[in-house]
């Protein structure tokens, strides 16, 4: 999966070892110059920019690879420093060229630092060619990686965090004995992962009465984060490494626990049966806290993939049942094998560990190539596993295929030399086996049981990613445990969770081909089930000049956009009342090519739909629309009473009936609430609905973003007292140029054309990734002033302004033209032979 989370800083991904050194053989002997004060301002724009993505420790995360160790060593030992500089230029992927020359010097003397190159009394400087042969790293080699101890290092503790520390007991009211129906111990609600409670104090004709029972401002801010609620508690994660745990009836702070590493986003897990809480980190690290004192009980620190000696990336909360603690691994997208870990919830010890693509020999490992192309597999792990406690069996969706070995993550089309891991299936023939799949194993020995591939051989990014859902049902007469499969392009899969056989029929359809891609013949569909998102993209909702293209259109066009994102990682909700699913979705176009995928271009459009399907017939009951993109959200809670939930970025939480999605209530939280997951509780006879609206982006680019971040904890309760807050900004409902690159102050633009598709197998002349680029794409000019284009190209152009009969007229290879602006504004210049490349000029007066 491309995109799990929203890094907004710079990223060096080890993959750049595609570029080529124009100055290889130039490259000085001498170790490179920087001083130390590079180096340390460099770690400020480091830590402040890109640990989100690259980790703090520069180690690597799920979302972009590592910047320090053997795997970034092996690649730039051969390179020098005008390519670690130039690589920096062209990130992060979303707003390429962000950083001034300044801040990318900076940068790439705190990695060389990070990485045994010593400070110096020369400074570093765009015209360094120093080869980087001197990088060091005491990390082990992947033939020398050993099991990691509870007293191992991991990475740095999170800045400014105090210790843990327990409020009065005057905070402790309201307290419950036992797990049961009216508490939320798991991100799903329960081991099944329905997101329902048979809770029913709350319905269609009495919601209107809910309001505000108690909102508490956090110690940090909250990130896509679910809450969890036991014996009268909730305990949230928050950005700021720690685990906070409230009074559920006054929201009172009881206790706070600082982690040793930022915690992954959607929030912890309760064993009610051993009174701890289970709390994970973004790099591997597991923690367990006593639920009653916040003291910490053990940690552990799951060991590197031995595949590739990479430290395993965690964004999911983890799963409890029944003594054995569930911990989803991802890092697929950044050059490591997906899977999942069992622990013993006492004592911490490693039960088992799966991992979604198998190395040779096991299961399997058929379907991969017979190359080394499955030690970076891919098959994430992203959302938390479902559990059947009585079959003993546990059930996850696995994300894309990968099998590039340095991670490329969402690299934007013209910015980046190497072949997108999930998209460049030419490098990988094979179905992939686990990923894209629904997988079975034992409880207790992770042995297993069987698997369910819903996208073969995928070049299309179609992870699953949304919590699969565990189901009881009548099919034919006879009663049967189902499990609920959702696909990325909004179709539902039904299936036993006994042997993985369909509940409703499924049959294998022909798609569209691409020899080159090695794309499969077919790909499995529910017969007559309905798809909960429109199959091609809307011609209204792409900026001009580009292609409308569908699930599973082959990405070999260089203008094409596609279907993303749909049904994806939203948690859908289950009604054992109404036997329908609930579901959260984005309609997303974006520009995709075999090298990667655009993060919103200007004059894009999106939309959020939330659909309710019967699990009897895979049948569309009703649709609602909202302005905005919910897919990458908090999904959907279904309650007893008739009632669902779910929030949005501009800000308001809703609740609809149940049976007819009509909108029955809503109440603005101030900041956006998309991806806050809803959960409901009782205590002491009432009902509450709680949720920390984060503010974070509810879609990749932009669109569906909130403007504000999110640190409050709300619940609510009928006759509630609190009052709606003042909305936040709203997000865009057109993608516009804020973000996309800098503005820069000239008046020279120059044409350039990258061509990158030289590594596939295709006919003569036949190159559908050369691209046309603008540099600078944005700048910024006083009235009168006459803008160049200079063409270093190897065709003709023309640069027309777009609502404008201005034109350059051709302008040959080698050759320039320009247009005079003398009227204050903001224009957008394409080119017309490829009118999908488009950059704004602004004119001051």
């Amino acid at each position: 999966m491309t995109v799990k989370g929203f890094c907004a800083g710079a990223a060096v991904s080890a993959a750049a070892s595609a570029f080529v050194l124009s100055a290889a053989g130039q490259q000085s002997s001498v170790n490179p110059s920087f001083t130390a004060e590079q180096a340390g301002a460099g770690r400020q724009v480091f830590q402040t920019n890109c640990a989100t993505c690259h980790g703090a420790d520069l180690s690597g995360g799920p979302y972009a690879p590592p910047l320090a160790g053997r795997a970034f060593v092996d690649v730039w030992s051969k390179r020098s420093t005008r390519d670690l500089i130039e690589s920096i230029r062209t990130m992060p992927p979303a707003n390429p060229r962000m950083f001034d020359d300044d801040a990318r010097l900076n940068l790439a003397a705190y990695i060389l630092q990070t990485n045994g190159i010593a400070a110096g009394p020369g400074r570093l400087t765009l015209t360094a060619a120093d080869a980087l042969a001197s990088l060091k790293t005491s990390r082990p080699a992947v033939a020398a990686a050993t099991p990691a101890t509870d007293t191992q290092s991991g990475p740095p503790p999170c800045p400014d965090v105090a210790q843990s520390q327990t409020a009065p007991n005057s905070a402790r009211r309201g307290r419950v004995s036992g797990a049961s129906a009216s508490e939320w111990p798991v991100y799903g609600g329960s081991s099944s992962n329905q997101r329902y409670s048979t809770l029913a104090a709350i319905t269609p004709s009495n919601v209107t009465s809910l309001g505000g029972a108690w909102a508490t401002q956090l110690p940090g801010r909250t990130n896509q984060t679910g809450l969890t609620m036991s014996n009268g508690l909730i305990f949230v994660p928050t950005a700021n490494c720690q685990v906070v745990a409230l009074n559920a009836k006054t929201g009172e702070i009881v206790w706070e626990f600082a982690l040793p590493e930022r915690p992954a986003r959607r929030g912890v897990a309760v064993g009610n049966d051993v009174g701890l809480v289970f709390a994970v980190g973004s790099t591997g690290s597991i923690t367990a806290i006593n639920a009653e004192t916040g003291k910490s009980m053990w940690t552990h620190r799951l060991t590197p993939d031995p595949a590739h000696g990479r430290p395993a990336n965690i964004t999911s909360a983890p799963t409890y049942a029944r003594g054995v603690l569930l911990v989803s691994i991802s890092g697929g997208d950044s050059g490591r094998r997906g899977g999942v870990s069992a622990l013993d919830a006492v004592t911490g010890k490693e039960m088992w560990r799966f991992y979604a693509v198998p190395q040779p020999g096991e299961r399997g490992s058929e379907t991969w190539p017979n190359n080394e192309m499955w030690r970076a597999g891919g098959g994430a792990v992203w959302s938390p596993p479902a559990v059947d406690l009585e079959l003993g069996l546990v059930y996850f969706g696995t994300g894309n295929a990968n099998g590039n070995p340095d991670g490329l993550l969402g690299q934007h089309p013209t910015k980046h030399p190497g072949p997108h891991p999930s998209h460049a299936g030419d490098l990988r023939p094979g179905t992939a086996l686990f990923t894209a799949s629904v997988v079975a194993l034992d409880l207790k020995t992770g042995a297993y049981r069987w698997h369910f591939q819903l996208t073969h051989h995928d070049i299309f990014d179609m992870d699953v990613v949304t919590p699969v859902v565990l189901y009881d049902t009548t099919v034919g007469g006879r009663a049967r445990k189902g499990i609920a499969v959702l696909r990325t392009d909004g179709y539902l899969f039904l299936l036993d969770r006994v042997d993985g056989s369909p509940l409703l029929p499924i049959e294998e359809r022909p798609v569209p081909q691409d020899p080159y891609q090695v794309t499969f013949p077919t790909q499995p569909f529910p017969v007559g089930g309905d798809q909960v998102v429109p199959n091609c993209v809307e011609p209204w909702l792409m900026p001009p000049g580009f292609k409308s293209g569908c699930y599973f259109t082959p990405l070999n066009q260089p203008n094409l956009m596609v279907p993303y994102i749909g049904t994806r990682q939203a948690p859908m909700a289950y009604s054992r009342d109404t036997g329908y699913f609930y579901m959260a979705a984005s309609v997303n176009p974006f520009w995709a090519t075999r090298f990667g995928i655009g993060f919103g271009e200007p004059g894009q459009r999106s939309y959020g739909l939330i659909s309710a399907v019967d699990s009897r017939t895979n049948k569309i009951v009703w649709q609602q629309r909202s302005s905005y993109p919910l897919g990458h959200g908090g999904g959907i809670l279904a309650t007893a009473g008739g009632v669902v939930f779910q929030g949005d970025a501009d800000g308001n939480v809703r609740a609809l009936d149940a049976r007819t999605g009509e909108p029955r209530w809503q109440f603005q939280t101030g900041v956006g609430a998309a991806s806050a997951p809803f959960i409901t509780y009782e205590l002491d006879g009432e009902q509450y609905i709680a949720l920390a609206p984060s503010g974070a982006a509810s879609s990749q680019g932009g669109l569906g973003s909130a403007q504000s971040p999110g640190d409050m904890v709300w619940a609510f309760k009928l006759g509630g007292r609190l009052q709606p807050q003042a909305p936040p900004p709203l997000p865009p409902l057109v993608q516009t140029f804020e973000g996309r690159g800098v503005v820069a102050s000239t008046n020279q633009i120059v044409i350039d054309f990258t061509e990158r598709d030289k590594d596939t197998i295709r006919p003569p002349g036949f190159r559908i990734d050369d691209y046309e680029t603008f540099e600078p794409r944005r700048v910024e000019v006083p009235a009168g002033t006459r803008v160049t284009w200079k063409n270093t190209g190897h065709e003709p152009h023309t640069i027309r302004v777009r609502g404008q009969i201005w034109t350059t007229g051709a302008i040959k290879p080698d050759s320039a033209g320009s247009i005079q602006f003398d009227v204050p504004g903001r224009y957008v210049f394409t080119c017309e032979s490829h009118p999908w490349q488009q950059g704004e000029i602004t004119v001051r007066r």
